[in-house]
């Protein structure tokens, strides 16, 4: 995004306008895109905590089942 933004300050200078139009689109699509990003890494987040806390209650209750668990008789 840097270079996008770099692109669009040396096409403003140059009274490219339509070059520079056509940079803040793609800009703005990359904005468009980290953003989605980062909402997809947040929810791959929150699966993965959600599945290892899963597995951990799977594996207490499969040892409890097989009396090698801490639960108390």
């Amino acid at each position: 995004m840097v270079d996008l933004d770099s692109k669009i300050r040396a096409s403003v200078k140059l009274n490219r306008d339509d070059i520079a139009t056509a940079y803040i689109g793609q800009l703005q699509q990359a904005q468009l895109d980290l953003q989605k990003t980062s909402q997809q890494l947040e929810h791959a987040t929150l699966a993965s905590k959600q599945a290892l806390k899963a597995s951990r209650q799977l594996c207490v209750a499969d040892a409890t089942a097989h009396g090698r668990g801490y639960a108390a008789d």
